[in-house]
């Protein structure tokens, strides 16, 4: 997509145990009592489905060389999960460059997806996330080993208040990567949300509304000409664009 940095793409497997890209487990606000794990991946892309699901490999084309953050849903699929992605990926991109991976809530994962891709950064799960909170509290952060280019999302309705921005900022100094999400339309003041969570520490804007903030990163003098993450390409609807 043109005017983004990175792509957020939400994957889960379907019952022949292909990947596709979707952010819920169900077909949600079309058929909410259908799980994405029940479906072959063939009926997944048929016509009847009005927003018809794409498969992780046709995300990938479309994006085609812009960097990607895959977010891996419903761990419980566990290490097929994991194996799954890594195929499509290694098939799509075979130097792995310019891929994060992992999960957000499972540490297991992340485990995973280190061992299986070493050289790929990996998300922070929840647990990470809160002891990291825990080690900043006890003063003794500086001395816990985080690796660069690691990814620590916060929501961008909380978090980013004087408590916790200089402990992003400090990860920031060391490399991690800060996203804030979602910085959307719901916000009462977007501009002002937006400006107030890179005040805090965020170095990422998890949005799917980049074009909005293009005057705002060149005012702020940002080497990019929108946010860094295009949420809207997980969704199911739009390779292109976000949540």
């Amino acid at each position: 997509p043109v005017g983004v940095d990175m792509v957020e793409l939400a994957v889960q497997l379907t019952a022949d145990k292909q990947v596709v890209v979707l952010h819920d487990s169900t077909l949600e606000t079309q058929f909410p009592e259908l799980a994405v794990a029940e479906f072959a991946v063939q009926r997944l892309s048929r016509r009847q489905i009005p927003a018809a699901v794409p498969s992780l490999r046709e995300a990938l084309a479309a994006v085609g060389d812009v960097p990607v953050v895959l977010v891996l849903k419903h761990e419980g699929e566990g290490a097929g999960l994991v194996e799954a992605v890594a195929r499509e990926v290694s098939a799509a991109r075979p130097s792995w460059e310019g891929v994060t991976w992992g999960s957000l809530s499972s540490r297991a994962v992340n485990r995973q997806c280190q061992a299986a891709r070493p050289q790929a950064p990996t998300l922070f799960s929840s647990r990470e996330r809160w002891t990291l909170v825990l080690c900043f509290l006890a003063l003794v952060l500086p001395l816990v080993p985080v690796e660069a280019g690691r990814q620590f999302w916060v929501p961008a309705d909380y978090g980013f208040s004087s408590f916790l921005g200089p402990m992003l900022r400090h990860l920031a100094r060391r490399g991690v990567v800060v996203v804030a999400y979602t910085v959307n339309e719901g916000a009462v003041n977007l501009d002002r949300e937006a400006r107030e969570v890179l005040a805090a520490g965020a170095t990422t804007l998890c949005t799917d509304r980049y074009g909005h903030f293009d005057k705002m990163w060149a005012d702020m003098g940002h080497p990019s000409s929108s946010s860094d993450v295009d949420e809207a390409a997980a969704d199911a609807r739009k390779t292109k664009s976000s949540e």
